[in-house]
């Protein structure tokens, strides 16, 4: 504890000898944490925007043309496990809805000599079976009923969404690291100019006994404190843009969670750390 005032006035002076290497090093940290931000930030929203579907996500069953007891159907539709639902749209319902929704295109209305569209069964799910796999699990079981001809459901939108995310993931993951290289060999030249500033002083300071991890310390608290600026930086600006967005009504888009913005942070200062130690391990002669 006596030493640590020493050790970050070391780590603030290292500032002050390098602005020029410590404003770059900041500088990529932050672009590096800001594109990696950005990646976490679709994938949340993405996300999120598959959790509300899912809970819209229905199942139309579409009946034969005559079967005789309709509600029968619909019960034994009820007894498939993962179903939490049934509503009955008939012919004349189904005319109607297909009216509504197209009731500003007269064109198309108007080829409707006579009723074309069958009865069905809109099944709701229960949450457990929101998935894409529950969802097609219970559309392979409804299909199967002798008395229905066809299903329908979300399944290619909500497999292109997943797999969406997962790409974003993925690239975001490779695009950080990449990223994340960069600014550790950046912080890492920040730093060894420090040292090499302070060489003089390291070799006497090493005369009177200081031990290696004494001299390093200094270098590393630098390195952390490099990082966790550049990756606040980097958060706040994301921040701004959300709130910019949403304030001008151009996206509605949310926030990431404070987990996701504490772990950007610490994997900064955690990188920082790295490109300080980096530094000092090849050019420090300790």
């Amino acid at each position: 504890m006596a030493n640590t005032g020493y050790f970050l006035k070391e780590a603030l002076a290292g500032f002050s000898r390098g602005k020029a290497a410590t404003s770059s090093a900041i500088a990529i940290t932050t672009f590096t944490f800001l594109i990696l931000a950005v990646f976490l930030l679709i994938a949340h929203n993405l996300r999120l925007i598959i959790i509300e579907a899912k809970k819209e996500v229905s199942i139309e069953a579409y009946i034969y043309e005559g079967v005789a007891n309709p509600q029968y159907l619909g019960k034994k539709i009820l007894d498939i496990e993962g179903v939490a639902g049934v509503e009955y749209i008939s012919k004349e319902d189904a005319e109607e809805e297909f009216r509504s929704s197209f009731e500003n295109d007269a064109s198309l209305l108007e080829v409707l000599e006579k009723n074309y569209f069958p009865a069905s069964y809109r099944i709701k799910l229960s949450e457990e079976m929101h998935s894409p796999q529950g969802v097609a699990e219970v559309a392979s079981k409804v299909v199967a009923l002798k008395e229905v001809e066809d299903v329908d459901y979300m399944r290619e939108w909500l497999d292109n969404l997943t797999s969406t995310i997962h790409i974003i993931q993925v690239v975001g993951l490779v695009v950080g690291i990449l990223l994340g290289l960069i600014s550790i060999v950046v912080i890492g030249n920040a730093i060894r100019l420090t040292v090499l500033a302070r060489s003089e002083r390291i070799s006497i300071m090493r005369l009177v006994g200081a031990t290696s991890g004494f001299v390093r310390i200094p270098f590393l608290i630098e390195g952390l404190l490099v990082g966790i600026i550049g990756g606040a930086m980097a958060v706040g600006l994301v921040y701004l843009g959300c709130w910019l967005l949403n304030r001008e009504a151009l996206l509605t888009i949310s926030y990431l969670p404070g987990s996701y913005n504490l772990a950007l942070v610490g994997s900064a200062g955690l990188i920082g750390v790295l490109g300080a130690f980096t530094a000092v391990r090849k050019h420090l002669k300790v």
